[in-house]
């Protein structure tokens, strides 16, 4: 993972699994985690970058 990508991933994985003071359902991470990657894409961060994420699991 490039160390430029952590913060922003975890920003944006624990933003939406925390929302409105509400607490996550495990659901939650997978839709967590492909916002996070979306961002990725929206910033033009080339593929090797963004492709590591993946959610395995419920």
């Amino acid at each position: 993972m490039n160390d430029g990508d952590g913060p922003l991933v975890a920003e944006i994985v624990y933003s939406h699994l925390f929302r409105d003071g509400c607490q996550s359902q495990v659901t939650d991470t997978a839709e967590a985690l492909q916002l996070a990657v979306e961002e990725l894409k929206a910033r033009k961060v080339p593929y090797e970058r963004w492709l590591p994420f993946i959610h395995m699991g419920v």
